[in-house]
């Protein structure tokens, strides 16, 4: 599979998309179906920021991200996965998350100007079969435009010590962030669920932060641990997307 350099990372067509770069941007075209778009071969780095040309999401427009891992026997693995989809009744696009790949505590913050607006938790249940996708936030079709602007992702990594300096516990925290303005309706149920309960109040924001966070005892084992090597965002947008930045978010563990 050839590949197209841009911002000194190679980029991979997935399924049926077609990349180019036209004007120091990279434009991702003909995507009809939910599984088209491009691959990010990051080389390996803790975080990345994608820049979109905003797009106003249509209606039955899907976008989807998932982010892959390489840990220390080369293994790949999904360690993250969000999708922007309509729900069923059509009057709501649904943020989604894989609660497989979560912590038990998920973050929902919204922003709007730079001012925090929104900030929901949820307990999260990975391991109930019944909860892969869970929904997060819903925005409002048709009472406002939905634009979508950018992704990206961070992984931050703190250690606790005891006195002698050994790690006695290992929090990992991600944030994934999607650049999105629109109208959020806040959920009411506090466990993470795939039918959630709307309050009847409604915010307007321009972007929306997942965090989530998983608690070790020590250290993460080597073998498991990596950096994010591929960055895989999906599309059925019929006018395509287009990627006019990425930058690489770097993190110190604490």
């Amino acid at each position: 599979m050839s590949s197209i350099i841009f911002n000194g990372r190679a980029h991979y067509a997935k399924r049926d998309a077609m990349l180019e770069v036209v004007n120091n941007q990279l434009v991702v075209s003909n995507l009809s179906h939910p599984a088209d778009g491009v691959i990010i071969d990051t080389a390996g780095v803790s975080g990345l920021k994608l820049d979109f040309l905003p797009h106003t999401l249509a209606q039955g427009e899907v976008l989807g991200a998932t982010l892959n891992m390489r840990d220390g026997l080369d293994r790949m693995k999904s360690v993250a996965q969000w999708a922007l989809c309509p729900d069923s009744s059509g009057d709501y696009a649904c943020l989604v998350v894989n609660s497989h790949l979560e912590g038990e505590n998920i973050q929902v913050v919204g922003m709007k100007n730079g001012d925090m607006v929104l900030c929901q938790n949820f307990i999260n249940q990975p391991d109930d079969p019944y909860s892969n996708w869970i929904v997060i936030a819903l925005i409002v079709i048709g009472v406002s435009t939905i634009v979508v602007s950018g992704s990206s992702h961070k992984k931050t990594v703190e250690k606790t010590r005891d006195n002698q300096g050994n790690v006695v516990q290992t929090k990992v925290k991600t944030t994934k962030s999607v650049g999105l303005s629109g109208t959020v309706v806040p959920l009411m149920n506090s466990h993470a669920s795939i039918t959630p309960e709307l309050s009847n109040s409604s915010i307007e924001v321009d972007e929306l932060h997942i965090v989530s966070s998983r608690t070790y005892p020590g250290e993460i084992p080597t073998e498991l641990d990596g950096d994010i090597e591929e960055v895989v965002m999906t599309a059925n947008f019929q006018s395509g997307l287009t990627i006019t930045n990425e930058t690489e978010v770097v993190t110190e563990p604490i």
